[in-house]
């Protein structure tokens, strides 16, 4: 039977002061990925209109991945929606609602065995900022002391303590056009690894300039980074697709991604990535797997001055490695409720093999 984990539920397992374990955990299956001994499948985008729904109407979305050596297989699901019109926003202006999101959970070790069936919404968090926190790790220098943000929704708390968790950051500057960057600060302020000064600031270029990690992490849905802004030696993690202009990517003497095969061929496109490959102002071989530079020092930072990028895209080794962390967590503690998927069939019968397309 599995085990049914609601939010609460998962909000009790896991939260803000287990960042670390979970950038480890992460880590983790990026190593087994590089040694051939885990799997992932690009995140599937199901979309209505069948071209244009991720901008003008609904979405799905399936990200599924294995990693034995974790006894770990997962399959992340969610959908989207708009809650205006594009009448009302403009055809490119990004005002998700994200329904229900679910993890399933199964045991590699027990014959793929159904293990646990989760609520994904506060996971989410975590899941989207551990891998932040490992390219932080593998690609920044170990000395950046100020990390600039542009973005203050959601997911920037967490993308700040992933950066925080492993490099000795003293400064954090938060940028956001809207009046959300002044409570966001005041949010982090005595709250993120270090004690680091959290101060909201007036434009993304403040936020930016002289910074040693840059987060972009918005909704834009065009560019709010300008590559010249960048200090030499900077790292930069980009969280959406559109927030960076071309001239971030060029500049970039190592550019590594959550997964290669998701950033260059993903529905909707990584844009400017596809864009600039389509004019051959940059070449494919220029964008290389996270998995690799965490397993080969040769393939991290190329030397103190270089300018360094993480381009992050969903991936479903995220969720098969964290969703067993979750899951140990919760059979340790007892948390969460047994389900039968059976019902009130013959118990002689549930659990037999079934056949069937």
């Amino acid at each position: 039977m599995p085990r049914f984990l609601t939010e609460a539920d998962v909000q009790s397992l896991v939260g803000w002061d287990d960042m670390a374990e979970a950038i480890d955990v992460v880590e983790r299956a990026y190593r087994e990925k590089a040694a051939g001994r885990a799997t992932c499948y690009p995140r599937a985008t199901v979309q209505y209109p069948p071209e244009d729904g991720y901008y003008t109407d609904v979405t799905i979305r399936i990200l599924p991945g294995i990693v034995p050596a974790l006894d770990s297989a997962a399959l992340r699901v969610y959908a989207n929606h708009h809650e205006r019109p594009v009448a009302e926003r403009g055809p490119r202006v990004l005002d998700f609602v994200m329904a229900d999101e679910l993890l399933l959970y199964w045991r590699y070790g027990e014959g793929m065995r159904l293990a646990a069936i989760m609520a994904d919404y506060w996971l989410m968090n975590i899941r989207t900022a551990a891998p932040t926190g490992v390219a932080t790790r593998t690609l920044a220098r170990e000395d950046s002391r100020v990390l600039g943000m542009i973005g203050a929704g959601r997911h920037a708390p967490w993308q700040a303590l992933a950066v925080c968790a492993v490099r000795p950051i003293e400064e954090v500057r938060i940028f956001s056009p809207s009046a959300r960057r002044e409570r966001t600060a005041a949010d982090l302020a005595g709250r993120l690894p270090g004690r680091p000064v959290v101060r909201a600031v007036d434009s993304a270029r403040e936020a930016v300039e002289g910074a040693d990690v840059v987060i972009t992490v918005t909704n834009a849905n065009r560019p709010v980074l300008d590559g010249a802004w960048l200090a030499p030696g900077a790292h930069v993690n980009v969280i959406a697709r559109g927030e960076i202009d071309e001239a971030t990517i060029l500049r970039a003497e190592r550019i590594t991604c959550s997964w290669r095969e998701q950033i260059l061929r993903d529905t909707p496109d990584f844009r400017p990535v596809p864009q600039l490959i389509a004019r051959g102002a940059i070449a494919e071989s220029a964008f290389l797997d996270l998995w690799d530079a965490v397993a080969d020092p040769a393939r991290r930072r190329p030397r103190r001055d270089a300018l360094t990028l993480f381009l992050s895209q969903g991936v479903g080794l995220w969720d098969a490695a964290l969703g067993g962390w979750v899951y140990d967590r919760a059979v340790a503690r007892g948390v969460g409720r047994m389900l039968s998927l059976a019902g009130d069939a013959d118990a002689a019968t549930a659990g037999t093999e079934r056949s069937g397309s």
